[in-house]
């Protein structure tokens, strides 16, 4: 019996192994970039800013410092660990720039990013790295699309919609729970924020709170009993509240509902101090900053 698990498992191993690189041929081709193309929206609404993902914003000086110094060749760095390649390329760094002196470089760094990787790209182009640049790109508003160049700031928005569809093309790879709720968290703010791509809104709160349904129990803790999740699952509803506020939006009673439970467990668990118990896979996280 053991020997027959061993083989069946080793089967899924090679399907699954076909399958991943068939996707990946197909994501490559010239077919999939024309398929990614939509329509340029009339108009971007500013739904989300700086100070709502405070939180966040990555300070790391290593990447920020690298950003200074090469400009827009930082694309061109290899010798930065893997983390930091991916929060280099999920733009987590971005809201940290100075408004008032930094802007032109946050813009410069983007058009060469655009240049770089536009099309798909199996290391900058993973969902988790989408999702994120997503709402890095769109929180950052004042820097990218405030009294920018108009063939910039199109430029940006083509590549905006095209990521956009990349992940709703394929959300169903994304796995259930956080990582769900965030990538449906960043369609709702790209159908809040731009003219003509609402459905991306309709789609994510319908399905928000299909995710929540599955993943949150009856008495308001997340299923997988992780406290980092119950934290990360109540911020991003925070958040997609306040994205729906700014954007003169009523959020639906459901979203009220889940922040309440979730809150009252997220209080319970919570120490005087801000940390929360590790258990479950949790890792060590202060909510002192967040409360």
């Amino acid at each position: 019996m053991s020997n027959l698990n061993t083989f069946n498992l080793y089967l899924l191993s090679l399907k699954k192994s076909f399958q991943d690189r068939l996707r990946e041929k197909k994501f490559k081709s010239s077919n999939y970039n024309v398929s990614l193309g939509g329509i340029q929206p009339h108009r971007i609404y500013e739904s989300s800013n700086i100070f709502l993902i405070q939180d966040l914003i990555n300070h790391d000086p290593i990447i920020l410092n690298s950003v200074r110094k090469f400009t827009t060749n930082v694309w061109k760095i290899t010798n930065l660990e893997d983390d930091k390649i991916k929060k280099l390329h999920n733009f987590s760094w971005l809201p940290a720039l100075n408004i008032k002196t930094e802007k032109e470089l946050g813009c410069l760094i983007i058009d060469q990013w655009i240049n770089n990787f536009s099309n798909y790209n199996e290391k900058y182009w993973t969902l988790d790295i989408v999702i994120m640049r997503l709402i890095y790109w769109i929180s950052s508003y004042e820097i990218i699309f405030k009294n920018s160049d108009l063939i910039f700031r199109s430029k940006v928005i083509n590549n905006i919609v095209k990521q956009t569809k990349h992940l709703f093309k394929n959300i169903s790879l994304v796995r259930g729970g956080v990582d769900k709720i965030k990538s449906l968290a960043a369609l709702i703010l790209v159908g809040n924020s731009f003219e003509q791509y609402e459905e991306y809104t309709q789609y994510g709160l319908k399905n928000l709170e299909d995710e929540l349904g599955n993943f949150v129990n009856k008495d308001g803790f997340v299923k997988s009993k992780n406290p980092e999740d119950l934290f990360w699952t109540l911020y991003f509803l925070v958040l997609i509240r306040e994205w729906l506020t700014l954007s003169r939006k009523q959020t639906p009673a459901f979203i009220n509902i889940y922040i309440n439970s979730l809150g009252i467990c997220f209080k319970f668990l919570r120490f005087s101090n801000g940390d929360l118990p590790l258990f479950n896979g949790a890792n060590q996280i202060n909510t002192e900053k967040f409360y």
